[in-house]
């Protein structure tokens, strides 16, 4: 009779134990959950949710039409969207109208890219409404023009080198100040055609273009093209292109001259000696 106790009491016991361990597993998975769904929304604030778009599934050449063939879905993390990237639901859009310029394989397909009707594109249509958005125009040459490699859809910070009267009668000096950052390309001021070529050591075959344009089509807003506009008739602008993918904003951008270079320059030889360290170590070497 005991030993048929004994053996409920053990029984009790073990099934107490295994519901025990039943509700830590439990309470273990639910708070797994709880931080895959913090993870997930904390990743989400920083690059935005998933979105599909469309790519090049192959080269697409300057003339050719987007049809099922040639273009495919990816789906990307919205912090890596360029702008005006044709989303899922527009495919509709491009299907049948022929490309501005050579797309890659693998490249975003972009709106400004595709040859609409005549008629239904404008360069109003990229400036988004209650956000006080503008387009301006502003000169630029082979060498404020990064050499002709802006494109549409790439961003630009904006330098103004200007000429200040000095402390001294007669005397004048120098400055530069990043007075933009992070703007978007709406056009490049000129044509591109397609030129046969060889190539050369280095260079991959495929369409070249002419690069020479001397007027850059750039959104800002309203405040932005008035600082804009002063600065370009006080002295001349640089434009610096970033990578798409690069959003971040400089906090230093005091006005600097000679005297700031030489009191900066050792700063700067460190910070870059240890950029190019970091970059050949992790294997991005550029």
């Amino acid at each position: 009779m005991q030993v048929q106790k004994d053996k409920n009491v053990s029984m009790v016991t073990k099934i107490r134990q295994d519901r025990t361990i039943f509700f830590v597993a439990l309470a273990c998975g639910l708070l797994a959950i709880i931080l895959l769904i913090s993870y997930i929304n904390k990743k989400e604030k920083q690059f935005g949710s998933k979105i599909t778009i469309w790519v090049a599934a192959v080269d697409i050449l300057k003339g050719q039409v987007f049809s099922n063939e040639n273009i495919v879905e990816r789906e990307i993390l919205q912090k890596f969207e360029q702008p005006y990237a044709i989303r899922q639901d527009q495919k509709v859009s491009i299907l049948g109208k022929k490309a501005k310029e050579t797309i890659l394989k693998g490249q975003q397909i972009l709106g400004n890219l595709v040859e609409f009707e005549p008629g239904l594109e404008t360069l109003s249509s990229d400036l988004l409404e209650g956000e006080n958005e503008r387009a301006i125009s502003i000169p630029v040459d082979e060498i404020s023009g990064v050499a002709g490699y802006i494109a549409p859809g790439d961003r630009v910070d904006i330098m103004a080198i200007y000429v200040v009267p000095g402390k001294e009668q007669n005397t004048f000096s120098t400055k530069l100040k990043t007075i933009l950052q992070c703007i978007t390309v709406l056009k490049v001021g000129y044509n591109r055609e397609e030129t046969s070529y060889t190539p050369g050591f280095g260079q991959k075959p495929g369409p070249q273009y002419d690069k020479e344009y001397t007027s850059v089509t750039l959104k800002v807003t309203a405040k932005e093209a008035e600082l804009l506009t002063i600065a370009e008739n006080a002295g001349r602008l640089k434009l610096l292109l970033r990578n798409p993918d690069d959003i971040k904003f400089l906090e230093d951008t005091d006005p600097k001259d000679l005297n700031v270079l030489f009191q900066i320059e050792k700063e700067l030889t460190k910070a870059r000696r240890d950029r190019v360290v970091r970059i050949f170590k992790s294997g991005e070497r550029k």
